[in-house]
């Protein structure tokens, strides 16, 4: 058997130069900024980063990356007409959106058509790769993220060893929240951006532990074990790790999704029975609730809802008022609603109205489709595994996170679509030849 080295070593010199730069733009995006978005709290480690903004290079960089590839891409492939389909219609919505909403915000109408050019890149240069692209971008993502984890695991350590009484005491008291602090005070780590990368760690772990060196795998669980006092207290990254391994175990065979369909139509009769209970258990246990209450009215008043960035602008000229109808006992305390959404579920609510539902149905079909794929396509490589199951999690996040205002949702999304239309098919590529080598290269350690 060839090492990993020598493997991808001849899958790279198949390609060529302007394969190599696709490549190389995806592994950017895909592994790249979702690591360097980790270190959002800069600001708080040097006033340097109070006006420098990450976030904003890598939108600038994204645009321009993909503006570089376009004219590569319109030479050798032609863009799927299901994928220039999915984004008239975000065209369409968004445009509506800005023109019949009373808070539409110009800002974020740009941020819009940035992140749909975006996504519209990645998930072509997906679903036209060739086998030893893809083949390539799990090569050098596996080796990226052997690096990426030995950096992480020196800042994270540096951290706790410096603050070692104080990360003492918060883990003895259950202060999650102040042990994250720590990381953020000391190394930059912004929580919501963490929980993302490590749902990544978890699942390419999950994906690709068939495919990783006995070095890679050690580091991955020291890695884990270093940074376990701040994964505990990350709510979002466990609930939707939990509702991916559902989704992924329930969609395998008939027998389990027969039976998770009729565990929600139960749950749902349960419900009408005991909705006054549940909704108190409900509201103690999801704190978006009001929000999601806010957002729901917000949709009856206006049907178009308030308008893609306006959330936070209604909010704030309305705050007692919102606050007297659908605030908690701690808002009601403090005298603020939250600002932000903090939920995808909320955020699309609130900001498209009805038109949310266009989103809904399109997540409900990445999650079918998704899956289907995932069990069903045996030449599927582990990256693209990561691909799929890093999309449908995106979804999960939303119940308690808000990320489709940020690039890494829109890419993440993107891809996983990519390899959905990818592999839209029997035959799909036409060269079974080429995938039984595919799947049989896919079991070599690489890295």
């Amino acid at each position: 058997m060839r090492s990993g080295h020598a493997c991808q070593q001849i899958v790279l010199d198949k390609l060529s130069n302007r394969q190599k730069y696709r490549v190389n733009l995806l592994l950017f995006f895909l592994v790249l900024v979702p690591f360097i978005n980790i270190f959002g709290h800069m600001d708080r480690v040097s006033p340097f980063f109070e006006s420098f903004s990450l976030s904003k290079v890598f939108n600038y960089g994204a645009i321009l990356g993909f503006g570089v590839a376009l004219p590569l891409l319109r030479r050798q492939y032609k863009f799927s007409a299901k994928l220039l389909l999915t984004v008239a219609i975000l065209l369409v919505m968004l445009g509506i959106n800005y023109l019949l909403t009373p808070l539409a915000s110009t800002k974020w109408l740009l941020n819009w058509l940035g992140f749909i050019f975006v996504s519209l890149m990645v998930a072509q240069i997906v679903k036209s790769y060739t086998d030893s692209e893809i083949q390539f971008l799990q090569a050098k993502s596996l080796i990226l993220i052997k690096l990426f984890l030995i950096a992480l695991t020196a800042l994270v350590a540096f951290s706790w060893l410096t603050n070692i009484s104080d990360l003492v005491m918060f883990v003895s008291l259950g202060m999650h929240n102040h042990i994250i602090a720590i990381l953020s005070n000391t190394i930059g780590i912004e929580k919501q951006a963490l929980g993302i990368f490590l749902v990544f760690l978890v699942i390419l772990t999950f994906t690709c532990w068939s495919v990783l060196s006995q070095s890679t795998r050690f580091i991955l669980i020291i890695t884990f074990l270093v940074i376990g006092p701040a994964m505990i207290g990350i709510r979002t990254m466990w609930l939707s790790l939990f509702l991916c391994a559902a989704w992924v175990y329930f969609t395998k065979y008939r027998s389990r999704r027969v039976f998770a369909y009729a565990s929600i139509l139960s749950a749902i009769s349960i419900f009408n029975f005991y909705s006054v209970e549940l909704m108190r258990f409900i509201a103690e246990v999801y704190d978006r609730l009001p929000s999601l209450q806010f957002a729901w009215s917000a949709m009856t008043s206006n049907l178009f809802g308030l308008g893609n960035g306006g959330y936070h602008i209604f909010v704030e000229k309305n705050n007692a008022a919102i606050v007297a109808q659908f605030g908690s006992e701690r808002m009601e305390v403090s005298g603020l609603f939250w600002i932000a959404p903090e939920s995808d579920l909320v955020y699309f609510i609130a900001s498209w109205g009805i038109l949310s539902a266009v989103f809904y149905f399109f997540f409900g079909y990445m999650l079918l489709r998704g899956s289907r794929i995932f069990h069903r396509k045996i030449e599927l490589l582990p990256i693209e595994r990561v691909m799929l199951l890093m999309s449908g999690t995106m979804v999960f996040m939303g119940i308690s996170q808000d990320n489709a205002g940020g690039l890494i949702w829109w890419v993440y999304m993107a891809a996983g679509y990519g390899v959905i239309l990818r592999h839209r098919g029997p035959g799909q590529k036409g060269n079974k030849t080429t995938q039984s080598f595919q799947h049989r290269t896919s079991q070599r350690v690489l890295v």
